[in-house]
């Protein structure tokens, strides 16, 4: 009966701790590593998909001491047969003439997020 109730308690305790641990749920996707070591994760739950083929992304930039330095707003755009690029919150990462191919960066997040939309469908302004 000891040993019961012991099992019973600490099982309990288990659930108890799994239930209200303090861990997210969501979950962020590296997308880009840059040369100086910083990292980029896409935060998928947070980014959205607008009408005419527009997407703002929230990308999290990440210290090679791996600490949040910053989230970044991204706004792209298909048009006039190119996928267009810019960061709202750090205009220095937006692509030069603001085309998506100019970048490494913006183009490995706006593949996420079009691939994450869209599954393996092909894109030839991204892809």
């Amino acid at each position: 009966m000891k040993k019961y109730l012991i099992l019973l308690l600490l099982g309990l305790g288990l659930v108890l701790q799994l239930e209200f641990s303090p861990t997210a749920s969501a979950q962020d996707y590296w997308c880009y590593t840059d040369n100086a070591g910083y990292e980029y994760y896409v935060i998928a739950e947070k980014s959205e998909y607008l009408l005419g083929g527009k997407y703002i992304g929230h990308v999290k930039k990440i210290s090679p001491q791996k600490t949040m330095v910053s989230e970044l707003e991204w706004l792209f755009a298909f048009d006039e047969g190119e996928c267009w690029a810019a960061c709202r919150t750090d205009t220095s990462l937006s692509p030069k003439e603001g085309k998506v191919r100019n970048s490494p960066l913006a183009l490995s997040i706006i593949r996420f997020l079009y691939h994450h939309k869209y599954g393996s469908k092909y894109n030839q302004y991204i892809d």
